[in-house]
């Protein structure tokens, strides 16, 4: 089954689906999917960053979701900057810093 939802397509939250209020409280909000997922009953779940709540990634699925007919773009949400990150041997993760 394709999913109904693209990366970065801008949607509206039209009926969340939760008896939580915070999430309740994004019925009508705009965002864009960050990052879909297909579960195994084959719906399809996507993160949303909404943007009247600092764009935190939101958990929806395709019937709390409706398209705006519009893209955002990658760069809208990402710089092109980048982190080198190593691992110890603990697993614990730190910055590798620049040669320069």
């Amino acid at each position: 089954m394709k999913s109904k939802f693209d990366f970065y397509e801008r949607v509206k939250i039209i009926n969340p689906l939760t008896d939580k209020k915070k999430k309740y409280k994004l019925k009508n909000a705009f965002g864009t999917v960050m990052g879909k997922t297909q579960n195994e009953d084959g719906s399809w779940g996507y993160g949303v960053s909404v943007d009247k709540d600092n764009n935190l990634l939101w958990r929806c699925s395709e019937n709390e979701l409706e398209s705006l007919g519009t893209f955002a773009k990658h760069e809208d949400y990402y710089s092109g900057e980048s982190i080198r990150v190593g691992v110890n041997k603990k697993g614990e993760g730190y910055i590798i810093e620049d040669d320069k």
